[in-house]
């Protein structure tokens, strides 16, 4: 018993972590740098922005069906990590409630946030750019969803 509380609980961390990178990954504006004429440009989901002359300025991306996708499944991905924490909490007071649902959830969860960062690798990214803090911590938080998941199946065996 003593076991299923402390995986249960390093499960919530994990997720609580997951869900905390997946909004700022998606939030924000660091997936790509590159330089462009004098001005270092940083791209994100929703905008992109630069700093020529040390000013700042932002404007909003065009929308390609790619990059429409690849918001799509960030914020489905979001909202998985939403619902787990929810059906988590609730796990925990309703003792007959199964921890295989909570794991299809988390691993949903990882597979929309692989799709979204594997679009926008193949279709979106550009080739002379180095990827950034957002992108990075897009992926962490995928791995972070799956073994999460995987936990949350090992509990339900146990």
């Amino acid at each position: 018993m003593a076991s299923f509380r402390l995986i249960y609980f390093i499960n919530c961390g994990l997720m609580i972590i997951g869900a905390v990178f997946a909004a700022l990954s998606t939030a924000g504006n660091y997936w790509e740098k590159y330089s462009l004429r004098s001005t270092i440009v940083h791209v994100g989901l929703w905008q992109f922005c630069g700093k020529p002359f040390s000013s700042s300025y932002c404007l909003e991306r065009d929308k390609t069906d790619a990059l429409m996708a690849c918001e799509a499944f960030m914020i489905i991905g979001c909202l998985g990590y939403l619902l787990s924490l929810c059906y988590s909490s609730v796990l925990c007071i309703r003792k007959h409630w199964t921890s295989k649902v909570l794991a299809a959830l988390l691993i949903l969860t990882a597979i929309c946030l692989a799709i979204a960062l594997g679009v926008y690798t193949k279709e979106i990214s550009i080739k002379e750019s180095t990827f950034g803090w957002s992108y990075i911590i897009g992926w962490c938080s995928a791995a972070i969803s799956l073994f999460a998941g995987i936990l949350s199946f090992a509990e339900h065996i146990e």
